[in-house]
């Protein structure tokens, strides 16, 4: 049965070519949308784009409850039908207005209404809806659609339509439907009626009757077509290979290398609206080339009056054991933002850093507005400790909810003024791994939900491309505003049995972008880095000693002695040489050195200082001390690469012309004891040099002591701890260690190239 709309066109004298020609030229442009919910993150990008491009908006339905259905999945969306049935209803006779209606969740306005307005003249419709390459919900109905050429999209999407506003009301008066049916089909039948009507000549036919037209002739007739070309819509769900963003100067656009179209209406339909949200980090001149961040400096904060700046929520969240803890807890005291805007909570996971937080916290609780602590005996898991943070800004009506994990180490003292600044509902700072391409954020998911490799992320963690971008996923530390958190269902941490209990993180991700909450991550600047936590033992005496693999920047931050980097930076520095061709430089620091002795006492297996040293290849040891050799206490590796990465350089400046591959089989701590053995006997090391540090101080640690070189009659007493001797192991420098008599003296020593 035709549809009310097609009679009337059967009715009409002449014929739809004539009646589409003969329509005037809109003279005013109206964008409609149905947008119940007016602080989703969608609507709120739409409505950027619109203001950008000077178009005048008119939503429906703002503060209404959705009673569409779940369109996301399910059919329906009838609603809005009937909401714009009221609000079209005052343009019923306007033939001079077009009005163009589109989601908007989902959806940004790319061009202005005197470009939209022209590629809809050339299409020499009434109406002309959007297209796509899917059809849905009725895939029966495909049969009964115009074939298209390669490249052009064929079935209809209700998400986006534009005619005049006659046209459209008649379209939306057509018949009842009820809210929860769906829209999609309600047009896609007028449409099919039209097309149908049209093959047979615009006149009523039978089921069996042959098509008078063919089916370009009957498009050629049609009051509605569609936009198979994207001239002014563009779907993007299952064309994403055709469509690429292009440049010119300070500017950027969408275009489709199938049609030659550059759309002004883009439409994230279906399930790949985190796509166009990525886009969007740079259409509409967001970024450029040439340009960079056009959009980073647009709806900015002023941070300037501290006395003005928001409330937040600091939560802060030690979820696993973490390497460099104590660094962590410092760097969040050096942050400028004001101590009385920051009410604090503390969700610790494990019982092994209970001292070191609860002293954090008891020293701070009055240096914040408030201060609470989840200890680890409370037994909440990750996910329950974030949404205890969240339902904590929500009933105390926060302003900002910010969540850091012990993972993210920041650097920047004023970051937390800079992510105010942005402006952004939800915004991460992006920290990378040292030297990987580990990060605080996804450029894309899987299907699933996790990970993805996503276009630009290399350029975005390396800062070849530097802004804020629109992301599926971010983690480690986030700023949200507690005015979106009314979009997020009641635990955003767990989405039933989707994800595992360990993957909030994902799950909240998976929930802000189902609901409208959209997570931005920022790298205008360095502002930190990632902790890496997979390989923190425990159990080990000292475990961040054997973190300088995996964490090295910490690692070296934590150990190495602060006046290194006068050696390593400075061409022109001197070192101390107290007998000849013995050098004398400073190396780590106290922490490295307790952390060592620690360690070596703690695995307690000295050995008996005699010449049978079954550690040995030989099982015999010419000179014998007692001591404990880095390879039993599983460091050795580490000890090698702290020779090569440090020592290595202050050799090949201060023994000119000797390079070599670094080696060292002989790598140990001695002990000295006046109960055990006090001294060492004259000797040469089995080496090229050696180097000596020592690990604890004279009439503090112990009395006595020290080498004396005996070619030279040069003896060095009192020895700097963490400072190193290098010196040539065979030939010139036969040495002795002089007698300790009080105490227990500790030093590293190393034969470098034997």
């Amino acid at each position: 049965m035709l549809s009310a709309y097609h009679l009337l066109i059967v009715m009409v004298s002449l014929s739809t070519c004539e009646v589409l020609t003969s329509r005037p030229r809109p003279q005013e442009l109206i964008v409609m949308t149905v947008a119940t919910d007016a602080n989703h993150d969608g609507y709120q990008q739409f409505l950027a784009s619109i203001i950008q491009h000077k178009l005048t908006l008119e939503p429906v339905g703002v503060g209404m409850e959705w009673t569409g259905g779940d369109i996301e999945t399910k059919p329906g969306g009838g609603m809005k039908i009937n909401l714009l049935k009221k609000a079209v209803e005052k343009y019923k006779d306007r033939t001079d207005l077009a009005l163009l209606i589109t989601d908007s969740y989902d959806a940004i306005m790319h061009g202005s209404q005197s470009n939209i307005i022209d590629a809809f003249m050339d299409l020499q419709a009434s109406v002309v809806f959007s297209a796509e390459v899917f059809i849905w919900p009725d895939a029966s109905l495909a049969v009964k659609y115009p074939p298209v050429r390669t490249g052009e999209s064929r079935y209809l999407n209700s998400g986006g339509y534009m005619g005049y506003a006659d046209s459209i009301y008649k379209l939306l008066t057509d018949h009842e439907i009820a809210d929860a049916d769906d829209d999609q089909l309600y047009f896609t039948n007028l449409f099919i009626d039209e097309y149908q009507l049209q093959l047979h000549g615009g006149s009523m036919y039978s089921e069996n009757e042959a098509p008078k037209l063919s089916p370009a002739e009957a498009i050629d007739r049609m009051s509605i077509k569609l936009d198979k070309r994207s001239t002014i819509f563009q779907t993007l769900n299952g064309v994403l290979d055709q469509v690429d963003i292009k440049y010119k100067n300070s500017k950027s656009y969408l275009f489709n290398v199938g049609t030659g179209s550059r759309p002004l209406v883009i439409h994230g339909n279906g399930p790949i609206k985190h796509k166009l949200n990525r886009m969007v980090s740079y259409l509409n001149d967001a970024w450029t080339p040439t340009s960079g961040c056009n959009a980073c400096t647009k709806n900015r904060i002023d941070v300037s009056d501290a006395k003005e700046l928001p409330t937040l929520l600091m939560t802060l969240m030690i979820e696993e054991t973490t390497p460099f803890l104590y660094h962590w807890f410092d760097r969040l005291d050096a942050l400028t933002y004001p101590k009385d805007k920051l009410d604090v909570l503390v969700h610790n996971q494990h019982a092994y850093h209970e001292k070191l937080v609860s002293d954090w916290v008891e020293k701070n609780k009055d240096t914040y507005k408030s201060m609470k602590y989840v200890s680890s005996t409370e037994g909440l898991n990750a996910a329950e400790g974030k949404n205890k943070a969240l339902q904590q800004c929500i009933e105390e009506k926060c302003e900002y909810l910010l969540s850091i994990d012990s993972v993210a180490q920041i650097t920047k003292p004023d970051l937390l003024e800079h992510l105010v600044s942005l402006n952004k509902s939800c915004i991460t700072p992006m920290m990378v791994r040292p030297g990987l391409l580990f990060s605080t954020f996804w450029a894309e998911k899987n299907e699933n939900g996790y990970y993805a490799q996503g276009e630009n992320y290399r350029d975005h963690v390396t800062y070849e491309m530097m802004g804020v971008w629109n992301v599926p996923y971010t983690s480690g530390l986030q700023l949200i505003k507690a005015s979106k958190l009314s979009l997020l269902p009641e635990n955003p941490y767990k989405v039933g049995d989707m994800f595992p209990p360990q993957d909030y993180d994902v799950a909240f991700a998976y929930n802000a972008r189902k609901h409208g909450l959209f997570m931005h991550v920022v790298n205008m600047e360095h502002y930190g880095h990632l902790i890496n936590p997979d390989s923190y033992d425990t159990s080990r005496a000292a475990p961040e000693l054997h973190e300088q693999f995996t964490n090295k920047l910490d690692w070296e931050l934590h150990y190495l002695h602060e006046d290194f980097y006068k050696i390593s930076v400075n061409e022109s520095y001197e070192l101390e040489q107290p007998c000849t061709d013995v050098f004398w430089f400073p190396i780590v620091n106290d922490y490295y050195c307790d952390d060592l002795i620690h360690t070596m006492e703690t695995f307690g297996k000295w050995s008996g200082g005699t010449n049978k040293d079954e550690r040995l290849s030989g099982g015999y040891e010419n000179v014998p001390t007692r001591d404990i050799h880095m390879n039993q206490v599983g460091l050795e590796d580490h000890w090698i690469q702290l020779l090569k990465d440090y020592v290595h350089p202050v050799q090949l400046k201060v023994f000119e012309g000797y390079h070599s591959t670094l080696s060292a089989i002989m790598n140990f701590v001695v002990r000295y004891r006046t109960d055990e053995q006090p001294s060492l006997r004259p000797h040469h090391d089995s080496s090229t040099f050696t180097v000596n540090m020592a690990l604890n101080t004279k009439d503090k640690d112990y009395e006595g002591g020290g080498v004396r070189f005996i070619r030279y009659n040069c003896t060095l007493v009192g020895l700097r701890k963490g400072w190193m001797l290098m010196h040539p192991g065979r030939l010139t420098h036969y040495h002795e260690g002089l007698p300790t008599t009080g105490g227990t003296r500790y030093i590293m020593v190393s034969f470098v190239n034997p």
